[in-house]
């Protein structure tokens, strides 16, 4: 192999220092750097005799504990990424070019009004993919609103299951996404839990799996939105009181986010949370505000100033050759 220079003995005692008895991958690294070729047997062989290197048998290098220190890949966003991602794609290799596709929200278990969702399924049993647009369950007894506490978590999974025990044997796949009440018990375990170990709560606990993971056919999306063929089902943590303006915020902040570069092209936004029912187009979308299920005799519907407007109902999509269009959208009413 010839004399070492200086330099080249300098690095490889930096090299040995990093990773250790790894002699083939000290040398292949050499080789790339200085340009001529390196061997295994002797950069074993300087390592050992060289004056500046501390030879070590069995040495180990950098890496001990490669893959358990904290990583981004591992934080909760980009695991929503890749689940909305790899429920479309199995969604639409699944069923193709064509699906109907029923959409409901604002459930708020135990608070469901369950003859009118009942109606609803009745009349759109023949769809093969049911979307569950956020507030399925309520978490009244961790709410900041109010002061009843009647209902626990516990009794609300309980319902929960049995609903979705239901909702399970009746489409072929269901789709569920969190809402804001969803979001609740992650800021309950944010504010009641030592900040140390809330993070590693919220990331063992997401709200709705232990209802959801029990059933092979329902896919949780730990997230506020989904996106479907060219549909984005959402639930934003805010509403507008003006009708439709919440639709029309979610289609905005798609677009500033940069979704379509990175989910794909959308042409439809169906939205939860303002409990009412419309749609309109924006930005040449389609912007859809997809009504309630929760009970409107609730106390304090009256008392809120979007209570007033609640609607019961839902929507049905027929997707055609991979596309949604305004013709093939039918927004349900139930009254």
């Amino acid at each position: 192999m010839g004399t070492w220079l200086d330099k080249e003995e300098l690095r490889l005692s930096e090299l040995y220092d990093r990773h250790g008895n790894d002699y083939s991958k000290i040398a292949e690294m050499l080789t790339d750097e200085f340009g001529r070729k390196f061997t295994y047997h002797g950069t074993r062989n300087k390592i050992r005799r060289s004056s500046i290197i501390e030879y070590i048998a069995d040495k180990k290098g950098e890496g001990i504990f490669e893959g358990l220190k904290e990583n981004d890949e591992f934080n909760s966003y980009v695991e929503a990424k890749d689940d909305i991602k790899a429920t479309k794609k199995y969604i639409e290799n699944k069923y193709g070019s064509e699906v109907s596709i029923a959409v409901i929200n604002d459930l708020h278990i135990p608070k469901l009004n369950y003859d009118v969702l009942e109606k609803f399924l009745l009349t759109n049993q023949n769809c093969d993919v049911l979307v569950i647009a956020g507030d399925y369950v309520d978490y009244k007894s961790i709410s900041t609103y109010g002061n009843v506490r009647e209902v626990s978590v516990e009794k609300e999974y309980k319902i929960g299951f049995e609903v979705m025990k239901r909702l399970s044997n009746m489409f072929k796949d269901v789709v569920v996404i969190n809402g804001n009440h969803e979001s609740r018990l992650v800021r309950y375990f944010s504010s009641k839990i030592v900040s140390a170990l809330s993070g590693y709560i919220n990331n063992k606990h997401k709200p709705l799996e232990e209802i959801t993971r029990f059933f092979e056919n329902v896919h949780y999306i730990n997230h506020w939105f989904c996106h479907l063929y060219d549909v984005v089902f959402a639930h934003p943590s805010r509403y507008s009181k003006i009708a439709l303006r919440t639709a029309r915020n979610v289609v905005d902040d798609r677009l500033e986010k940069g979704h379509e570069s990175e989910f794909g092209k959308f042409s439809t936004v169906v939205c939860g949370h303002s409990h009412r029912l419309g749609r309109t187009e924006f930005k040449q979308k389609i912007a859809i505000e997809n009504g309630c299920f929760e009970n409107k005799d609730v106390g304090y519907a009256n008392k809120d100033a979007k209570g007033k407007n609640w609607v019961y109902g839902g929507s049905r999509i027929d997707i055609k050759n991979g596309k949604t269009e305004w013709n093939n959208i039918d927004l349900q009413r139930f009254d």
